[in-house]
């Protein structure tokens, strides 16, 4: 089932709109094709920080399930434009664990 977006041209301002600035807010996404960098597996119930694009300056956020190809985690607070298709990485300080394909 093909999902369905709100899609306008805005004549006033001439752009192109699609859905509302808050529509575009999620506070959970999930990954597959899990790479491990610098630990063997992700636990649920761990912290990490998450950069949802490579210019995202990262968001706190808990891994909340975990599968032998995907995992999903749970933001702290909602993000702005989680993207299928774009790698998600989890941090811990300044060291990447790893990360995945965002899918959902």
């Amino acid at each position: 089932m093909a999902s369905r977006c709100l899609l306008w041209k805005s004549v006033r301002t001439n752009e192109v709109v699609l859905g509302k600035n808050d529509e575009v807010f999620t506070d959970w996404l999930k990954a597959n094709q899990v790479n491990h960098m610098a630990v063997d597996h992700f636990e649920v119930g761990q912290k990490v920080t998450a950069r949802i694009r490579y210019n995202h300056g990262g968001a706190k956020a808990v891994i909340s399930e975990v599968t032998e190809d995907s995992f999903s985690l749970t933001f702290e607070e909602p993000v702005r434009a989680v993207t299928p298709g774009q790698a998600v990485v989890l941090y811990d300080g300044d060291y990447v664990l790893g990360g995945g394909t965002i899918c959902r």
